[in-house]
């Protein structure tokens, strides 16, 4: 067997401090084992004007737990790191009418900078109504997403949740597509 002297490297891009408890349980396990280096660098983000055009720039790295080591944005290329698994919870890219994570951080990017790319949505939903059809309607569009194209897996809260992500992703994508978002789509809790 080939040992590797350097621990792999796993990647978490956070944009908002607020929303980084979507991916602090796993970044716990990953800063724990020592065959990984866990590193956090939080990326900017933009409002958006009615137009589509970037408004007011935002940087939260000095608001993350301080038993979170963040390395600035600025001081960490993604492309030249390629880390060997990047874990994100912004899918949106630029289909966000909001808000916006800086384009260098969009998923076809973040695709090309790693092995494994996976999604965490950053939200969950305790009320959540899979039988009620307007939520369903509602919820579906939040499913469709560049970044769970893009993810090679995409970690939701529930298996009734991961049921739902693939049965709207197949209505969308036809029956063929099945197996690969029955694959992708993981029950990983919340």
């Amino acid at each position: 067997h080939c040992s590797r002297s350097e621990p792999m490297k796993a990647l978490f891009l956070p944009y908002k401090a607020s929303m980084w408890d979507s991916l602090e349980d796993v970044w716990e396990e990953y800063d724990k084992n020592p065959a990984w280096d866990a590193i956090v660098v939080p990326i900017p983000y933009y409002d958006r004007s009615p137009d589509g055009s970037f408004r007011n720039f935002y940087y939260e790295g000095k608001q993350f737990p301080k038993n979170v080591p963040v390395i600035n944005y600025a001081d960490y290329d993604i492309e030249a790191e390629h880390p060997d698994i990047i874990f994100f919870h912004n899918p949106y890219d630029d289909r966000n009418l909001v808000t916006s994570v800086h384009p260098d951080y969009y998923s076809a990017r973040l695709r090309k900078c790693t092995d494994k790319l996976v999604y965490i949505p950053y939200f969950v939903d305790a009320k959540m109504d899979l039988s009620d059809r307007e939520f369903r309607k509602w919820y579906s569009l939040w499913i469709r997403t560049p970044g769970i194209y893009q993810a090679d897996e995409a970690i939701v809260q529930s298996e009734n949740m991961r049921q739902f992500y693939i049965e709207t992703l197949v209505q969308y994508d036809g029956e063929a597509s099945r197996a690969l978002w029955e694959r992708k789509i993981i029950n990983g809790g919340s």
